[in-house]
């Protein structure tokens, strides 16, 4: 007699999707992707993609939920437990089309299918996680949490999931309405945002042939080069992408090619090219009549480089893997200089809500360091009268305007240039670029520009 194999539920894959960011650190879209490669209908991929990110937004709440249930605290559940019990929570709390009663069912059922592998637990772990949900189902309307008055803090990082740590750096420089209003934007899903590739199509154009392949697409304001996408989950397979037509990227990342202001025959390096968004789009501004180098010290970023170059039709970015912090003097002199320098990310919590579980404060004074470290070596590449742009997508003056003004105190023979010609008004903040998801829309972004005398 054969035994037939059940085939892993949308919930049990968003299951170990969770399980494995949280115990190995891996990123939440890569988790998505591997989970997927499992036969999904439509309507179960959007399931896995719905609980696995909102869990991870709203996984501070959850928890203060379950806690108070459980009576215990929740690092002491065993993680498959915690992250099963946060996917009931989070569906019964949020999700008003799926009914409580089939919440509760389908978890308890993850617990029956997940011992039969033994990977946790004993036959009690089902009744504990049924009458945790049940708990929450029945005092759902009456959960206490953290008061405002009492404690700021506490109650903005329960209220709105947001680390401790992070909510009352936020406070003491925003104030508490506005890091409410911060972490409020944080927890929306972001905008699919495109970039007008204009060596190949106007963004008139652009728009024209993706409202024949999506649901809905408008142009946006900040950035010319700028649409917003509706209606169309797996983005690289529309007939524009693949002809290259565009490139994702936030409307707030879009901001830095033009703020640099290259020109066409000059020659170019981008420091931290990552996957090449920023370089891609300084050689489609140059109208592909130059020379861009783009390093980066990551395989994987530079594999993705190249393929970005490929199909957006770029000919002039030679792609280096190389260290910005150490000795690249045989590059060579150049007229312009992207550094967009690795930090803390905080600027990307809507989009990698996984990172505000990661993240210490420690590591912003080390990406400082990495940073400053990053500057100075590339500052000397820079040719007499040529310009620099730096950038981070962290929200936090410690990468951003701090290590600007630490480098020129430094360094006389450079100055502040003022970019705001080249920008929309509105994100600009004392001679810097300045834009935040609860005010622009955007990603968080740091930008400067720099000139040499």
């Amino acid at each position: 007699m054969v035994t037939m194999v059940k085939s892993k539920t949308a919930r049990h894959l968003a299951l170990e999707a969770l399980h494995r960011i949280e115990t190995k650190g891996e990123f939440a879209k890569r988790a998505i992707e591997d989970a997927f490669d499992n036969p999904l209908s439509p309507e179960d991929k959007s399931l896995v993609m719905e609980i696995v990110y909102g869990v991870l937004r709203h996984r501070r709440k959850l928890d203060w939920i379950i806690e108070a249930q459980a009576e215990r605290d929740i690092e002491t559940i065993d993680p498959f437990v915690r992250n099963n019990l946060r996917m009931g929570a989070y569906q019964i709390l949020f999700l008003d089309r799926i009914p409580e009663w089939a919440a509760v069912d389908e978890s308890v059922e993850l617990v029956h299918r997940i011992l039969r592998t033994k990977v946790y637990g004993h036959a009690g772990v089902a009744g504990f996680v049924n009458a945790i949900l049940r708990n929450i189902i029945r005092n759902k309307e009456g959960i206490s949490y953290p008061s405002i008055e009492d404690d700021p803090v506490l109650h903005i990082s329960v209220s709105y999931s947001h680390p401790e740590w992070l909510v009352r750096r936020w406070v003491k420089r925003f104030g508490i309405d506005e890091t409410i209003s911060l972490c409020k934007s944080n927890n929306e899903i972001p905008p699919l945002t495109l970039r007008t590739n204009s060596l190949l199509i106007s963004r008139e154009e652009l728009l024209y042939a993706l409202r024949e392949e999506v649901e809905d697409a408008e142009a946006s304001n900040l950035s010319p080069y700028s649409i917003r996408i509706k209606g169309f989950p797996h983005i690289t397979e529309l007939k524009s992408y693949k002809k290259g037509y565009f490139q994702i990227q936030d409307e707030g990342a879009q901001l830095i090619a033009p703020m640099l202001d290259p020109k066409k025959g000059e020659r170019i390096l981008d420091a931290c090219a990552g996957p090449g968004g920023k370089s891609t789009h300084i050689a489609e501004i140059m109208g592909n009549n130059g020379e861009i180098t783009a390093l980066d010290i990551d395989d994987r970023r530079l594999r993705l480089l190249r393929e970005n170059i490929e199909r957006l039709g770029i000919k002039i970015i030679k792609v280096l893997k190389a260290d910005a912090t150490e000795d690249i003097s045989h590059l060579g002199k150049f007229e312009r200089i992207l550094v967009d320098a690795p930090c803390s990310d905080l600027g990307v919590l809507r989009r990698h809500p996984e990172g505000k579980w990661r993240k210490k404060e420690g590591m912003i004074k080390e990406f400082q360091r990495i940073q400053s470290a990053i500057l100075k070596s590339v500052s000397s590449l820079l040719k007499q009268g040529g310009k620099m742009v730096y950038c981070t997508c962290s929200t936090e003056p410690e990468e951003g305007e701090h290590v600007i003004e630490s480098f020129l105190k430094e360094n006389p023979d450079f100055y502040l240039d003022d970019p705001s010609s080249n920008l929309t008004a509105g994100v600009m903040n004392k001679g810097f670029l300045r834009v935040y998801p609860h005010i622009h829309g955007t990603d968080g972004f740091f930008a400067a520009k720099i000139g040499s005398i």
